[in-house]
């Protein structure tokens, strides 16, 4: 046989894998992007949100727990500092070296839409914190560090991500190891301890309400709904025994954290977000067993915090047992899904020809139903529906007048608005509309709620007897549009909606989009209840930044800031 190349038959040429479908890309679970392509500018880039998952979450001090806002305010505006000098000084010696060519109109194609749109926000805000009369109180703001400054770095850490940044299965299973570590810390305290002797004497959790290295149970929650959804994606998205080592534990740990903490506002976002990316990873038998195991997982650990409760006892822990109707539920639900999580497994395990024949037969019974994606659309639809009807109806009927969240749910269906829900965020939220028109456009200053908002404070002093004042609207949306306008309000909105645009339209061609999509939609929308404070926003921001620059590396049309090259995902 002749061993010369046949000149006339042209070499195949090599599929692109942004060209292939969506299913083919999940089935191929080693989809991910080099490292070893990486430029120095992304080595720099992919380290700091390293740093950021690690050694800010878990950053502790004897002043943490009294001074949580200063101390992690500092934290990352150093670390910024040091990401953004070494970003500098290693264009500077390029540029000396004539390595960088800028190109006016390359330059400009380098940004996308949703770095112009927070850019464009950023403008505002400052033409916000010039013209305000509060003076020097809008650059670092009035109490929560929040001023034109934080809002700069939260919008820098954006932009530079999204050029530099990028994505690594390392920087998902740094994460994942230090919320393991977080959650250690959490459950040790909700048991009585003080690991790190971060409460100061005389107080716990318990009266409190701090937990870990984040304080706050609502910071706890926005954590929860940052990393669970990423953690999600990841499990289902990665091959190889880590997932099960890292992941799997990283997801049920923050989840039992957040069970423990009781706060609402990360829940409602994380289980959106989670809802989303099941509707989007349930398209092939392996991903529908891995999706499976992950309900099953959470399922087991809300039974087991229903079965053993902790409570105090004169001055003790003490771990009781108990099996109510949540927990019942619970396990029901484990049950149901370990029978479908069954069905797959017989879909696709190859049994030896000397297995039992009962095996055989029940899995020749299992491959004879077969399901188009269509009917697994509807099915899920279906039970998505049902579940949110069966939810509401039960609330409605079980918990009306209790107290809590569940009895202001319940009320609320019932057609009852009351100042008093959400812990008076119903209250907050009607005066800050009432505040906004005074100052359209431009707002009172960057973080600068607390003195516009303070004749309103005494009001509210005064309505409930409780000495509380405000110096955030506990909705994130109206805080913008109160601080700096309408204008950088639709302008930050602009920003999500472009960037999740950007991501559905990408997400067929890299679903490593998940890993980080799914986490900015359910801050997103945890931020409806809540407020930004520099103890869980610049996580946020670091996300967001590297979602972009996936998106980036995906979209053919996507720019490099140095070389305007297009940058397809490897």
């Amino acid at each position: 046989m002749s061993s010369k190349k046949n000149k006339n038959v042209k070499p195949e040429k090599k599929q692109s894998r942004s060209s292939n479908s969506f299913t083919e890309l999940f089935q191929d679970g080693k989809f991910l992007l080099n490292p070893w392509s990486t430029t120095p500018y992304e080595w720099i880039g992919m380290g700091y949100a390293l740093l950021m998952f690690t050694v800010f979450t878990l950053f502790f001090s004897k002043t943490l727990y009294t001074d949580m806002n200063h101390v992690k305010w500092l934290e990352y505006v150093i670390m910024f500092a040091i990401f953004a000098g070494c970003l500098v000084m290693l264009a500077v010696m390029q540029a000396l070296q004539g390595k960088i060519h800028f190109d006016k109109e390359k330059l400009i194609k380098s940004f996308s839409v949703p770095q112009l749109c927070i850019l464009g926000y950023l403008l505002v805000c400052l033409i916000s914190a010039i013209a305000s009369q509060y003076g020097s109180d809008v650059w670092v703001g009035q109490g929560r560090y929040e001023g034109f400054f934080a809002t700069m770095i939260y919008v820098m850490i954006f932009v530079l991500l999204s050029h530099f940044g990028k994505y690594h299965k390392a920087v998902i299973y740094s994460l994942a190891v230090a919320s393991i570590i977080y959650s250690i810390i959490a459950f040790g305290q909700y048991l009585g301890m003080n690991p790190l002797n971060l409460f100061p004497e005389g107080y716990t959790y318990r009266n409190t309400q701090f937990l870990s290295t984040m304080g706050n149970i609502d910071v706890v929650s926005a954590y929860f709904a940052l990393v669970v959804p990423t953690f999600f994606a990841a499990y289902v998205l990665f091959d190889g025994k880590y997932r099960f080592y890292f992941l799997l534990p990283a997801f049920v740990m923050v989840l039992m954290t957040e069970i423990i903490g009781d706060a609402d506002s990360g829940k409602v976002g994380g289980l959106a977000a989670l809802a989303v990316l099941v509707l989007v990873l349930f398209n092939n038998n392996k991903n529908r067993r891995r999706v499976l195991e992950l309900i099953f997982a959470a399922c087991l650990t809300l039974f087991v915090y229903k079965v053993f409760p902790v409570t105090m006892v004169e001055g003790s822990v003490k771990i009781g047992l108990a099996f109510g109707g949540l927990a019942k539920i619970s396990l029901v639900l484990a049950f149901a899904v370990a029978i479908v999580w069954l069905y797959y497994f017989f879909k696709d395990y190859k049994f030896s020809a000397s297995a039992s024949p009962a095996l055989l037969k029940v899995q020749t019974a299992v491959n004879k139903l077969n399901f188009s994606p269509k009917q697994y659309r509807i099915t899920i639809a279906a039970v998505y529906g049902v579940a949110v009807v069966g939810v509401v109806v039960f609330i409605y009927a079980r918990y009306y007048g209790a107290p809590g969240m569940l009895g202001e749910l319940s009320q609320l269906f019932h057609g009852h608005l009351n100042d008093t829900f959400g812990s008076h965020r119903g209250w907050v939220w009607k005066e800050t509309l009432k505040l906004i028109p005074q100052w359209p456009w431009l707002g009172t200053g960057p973080d600068t709620f607390k003195a516009a908002f303070a004749e309103n404070s005494a009001r509210f002093q005064q309505l409930f007897d409780i000495n509380w004042y405000y110096d955030c609207a506990h909705n994130d949306y109206l805080q913008i549009a109160s601080n700096t306008g309408i204008p950088s309000l639709l302008l930050y909105i602009a920003f999500l909606v472009t960037l999740a645009v950007r991501s559905v339209k990408n997400m067929s061609k890299n679903p490593l989009i998940l890993l980080f999509a799914g986490s900015v939609l359910a801050y997103s929308i945890h931020a409806f209840f809540s407020f930004s404070v520099p103890i869980i926003s610049p996580l946020f921001w670091v996300a967001a930044g590297l979602l972009d620059k996936l998106i980036k590396q995906t979209d053919p049309n996507g720019k490099n800031l140095l070389d305007g090259e297009s940058q397809t995902a490897a």
